[in-house]
């Protein structure tokens, strides 16, 4: 038997009643309202590294821009994982605002006060005030108005595809990037 958890804005809410021969965890999607089911071992928190950055696994831009920051990240402040991977699959089930889909880039920050989920250009902006070198001063763009910078997010993202092609899979990392991506 085992108690139904489930986090709701960084709350932990336990349902009382016991699910006694269901082993799957659910929740029901902002969006659809339908209901999806994962094995209850994804919704065990794991440990992860201070900052990890989810991205589409197949899309060409998203790609070259993980390489890219990897390139100027020599301290390694940041991880990364694909949006199509377990990883990803465990964290919607203690975060109901992380997106089901692939179209926005997350950035999940683990500090003393819990993990923070950042989405779209707040993702990004905190991602480039995470790597040293004059990529950083971007971050000023925060005083912006949050949906015009999301307008063109979203813009860029509807049509990166078209712009800079699709994979066929995930590619693997080379054998020196591998510490950095967490499954």
């Amino acid at each position: 038997m085992q108690v139904h958890r489930e986090t709701v804005a960084g709350k932990a809410l336990v349902n009382s009643k016991i699910i006694a021969t269901q082993s799957l965890a659910s929740r029901a999607t902002p969006r659809t309202g339908y209901t999806d089911r994962m094995p209850a071992a994804h919704s065990r928190p794991q440990t992860l590294p201070e900052r990890v950055v989810f991205f589409d696994g197949v899309c060409g831009f998203c790609n070259r821009a993980i390489r890219w920051l990897m390139d100027h990240d020599p301290d390694h402040r940041l991880y990364y994982a694909s949006l199509q991977g377990d990883t990803a699959s465990a964290v919607r089930v203690r975060h109901v605002e992380f997106p089901r889909d692939v179209d926005t880039v997350v950035l999940l920050e683990r500090g003393s006060d819990g993990e923070h989920i950042h989405l779209r250009s707040d993702a990004v902006l905190r991602i480039v005030a995470a790597i040293e070198g004059p990529w950083r001063r971007l971050a000023w763009l925060r005083v912006l108005p949050r949906p015009i910078l999301d307008w063109g997010y979203r813009l860029f993202a509807r049509h990166r595809y078209r712009m800079f092609g699709q994979l066929d899979a995930c590619p693997t990392p080379r054998e020196d990037e591998r510490a950095r991506f967490v499954p």
